[in-house]
């Protein structure tokens, strides 16, 4: 004879995607139905990290320090948008202008979550092989040739 034909549950739908969900069905050992469930509010391993995900990210209002230790603003609760880190934005402040791309901002004492004006500079291009944008002013040309003269007079 074999088992009864399976029985639908309530239909269930992942809360991200909406995807359909199947409903897990169990027998008694006599082969009649015990009870159906279903497991999660989730259809995949994808889904159920995204939901985390969007959980963390509507707990984090204002200021938070990320996991590589950087200040992190993000926008309020429920509004969409870039989380920019603090010491970008205290540089930007600082500069009356946004950054460029290739700019980045270093910590002097090499504490990340000191974002105090006096501690940051202005790098052109990643850490390590990038140079301070004061350094490059000097060579560009921006720089009068009598004021190029009066520092190398300095250091003599």
């Amino acid at each position: 004879m074999g088992r009864p034909r399976k029985p639908v549950g309530p239909p269930t739908h992942c809360a991200i995607c909406g995807k359909p969900i199947e409903t897990r069905v169990y027998y008694r050992k006599d082969g009649s139905l015990h009870s159906y469930s279903t497991p999660t509010k989730y259809c995949s391993i994808q889904c159920t990290g995204m939901a985390a995900h969007l959980r963390q990210k509507s707990k984090a209002r204002g200021r938070f320090k990320d996991k590589h230790g950087y200040i992190v603003l993000s926008p309020r609760k429920g509004e969409a948008g870039y989380q920019q880190p603090e010491h970008r934005a205290v540089m930007e402040a600082m500069i009356g202008r946004k950054l460029e791309d290739h700019e980045t901002v270093h910590h002097k004492n090499g504490i990340r979550d000191d974002n105090r004006p006096e501690n940051l500079e202005l790098w052109s291009g990643r850490h390590g092989r990038g140079h301070r944008v004061e350094d490059e002013d000097i060579w560009s040309g921006s720089i009068p040739k009598y004021h190029f003269d009066a520092i190398q007079e300095e250091y003599k």
